[in-house]
Order: C-alpha cells, then sequence, then structure tokens
C-alpha cells in the first residue's frame, strides 16, 4: 500500500494539504456580540410637546449572560428635556422596583438623583433572569421639550446590571436629542 502511495499522486497531494493547514493562523472563534445597553435618540419636537425615549438592552443571551438586576440613570439637559415619567418594558413589568426617580421625586431616590435625572433599579422577583438576543426595550422615559434649544445629549450613567450578584458590564450607546 505504501509503494502504491509513493508512486501515485495521492501522497504528494496529502503532504501537501497537510503541510498547509499546519501552516495557516489559527482562525478566531466566533466570538459572542457583546451585551449592550442603548438609548434611543430623537428629533426635536415643538416647546411643550412629550418626546419618548427608549432604553433598550440586547445580546443579554444564555451564550453571553443574562441579568436579573439593573440601576440605570439616564441624564438631559433640564433646560431642553426634562423627564415626567418612566415605564418598565415588558420584559421586566413584573419586577420589584426599588428606585423609580424622576427630577429627584419618587421611590428610592438617592443625593445624585436631581432635576434632568431619570432613575430606575429593579430585580426580579422571581429570581428567573432576563435573556434578549435583539433590541428589547428595558424601560422608556417620556420627556417634555421645555424650550427651543436645539439639543441635548441623553446619556444612561451609573449603568449597573447584574446577574447573581456578578456585575455584567454593557456596551453603553448614548442618545441624542436634536
Amino acid at each position: 500500500m505504501l509503494a502504491y502511495l509513493l508512486r501515485s499522486k495521492v501522497l504528494p497531494a496529502l503532504v501537501l494539504i497537510s503541510a498547509t493547514l499546519l501552516l495557516l493562523p489559527a482562525l478566531p472563534l466566533a466570538e459572542a456580540a457583546s451585551p449592550t445597553l442603548k438609548v434611543t435618540s430623537s428629533g426635536v419636537v415643538p416647546q411643550g410637546s412629550s418626546v419618548t425615549i427608549n432604553v433598550k438592552i440586547s445580546h443579554f443571551a444564555p451564550k453571553c449572560c443574562s441579568f436579573d438586576t439593573f440601576d440605570v440613570s439616564v441624564v438631559t439637559n433640564p433646560e431642553v428635556l426634562l423627564p415626567q415619567s418612566i415605564t418598565a418594558g415588558t420584559k421586566v413589568a413584573s419586577w420589584t422596583v426599588f428606585i423609580d426617580c424622576v427630577n429627584g421625586v419618587g421611590t428610592g431616590c438617592v443625593i445624585s438623583d436631581t432635576a434632568g435625572i431619570a432613575h430606575l433599579a429593579m430585580t426580579s422577583s422571581s429570581g428567573t433572569p432576563v435573556f434578549s438576543h435583539g433590541p428589547s426595550i428595558l424601560f422608556s422615559i417620556t420627556y417634555t421639550a421645555v424650550n427651543s434649544f436645539p439639543s441635548t445629549d441623553i446619556n444612561a450613567t451609573s449603568v449597573t446590571v447584574l446577574h447573581a450578584g456578578v456585575a455584567i458590564t454593557p456596551v453603553i450607546i448614548d442618545g441624542f436629542y436634536g
């Protein structure tokens, strides 16, 4: 059999293929997408009008991570957009709220919760974590357009996301009004 392989073109081809495979750099395995927290953006609305901004999560999946607690503050310039209310998204609607604070007024407010800040913190009532592959609304904030200033950043700050007490650091994508 060895004599046949040596006389035929099979053995040189096998040697060439083997050598090529050994010399190729190792290809990286596909990585799971990073968990993401994204604040949506909005165009300008007339003074006194309402605008809703969503805080979305994505890529919180079993292969990467899930979460059972979050604490997120969203900050705007209160002379441009003033938050009025926060509404939990459907994936967390039955969770226990421990902070629901708008402009320094509400449940569980902390000293840094002042004008222009919407702060929501919740934990799973059942201990069951949330998985979210594609963008899901974590919560929505309704704002009033205060005056005709053209724009403001809408920044997620003080972001804490936990699973069983272990912190998860999502990529944060801030929004913009204007």
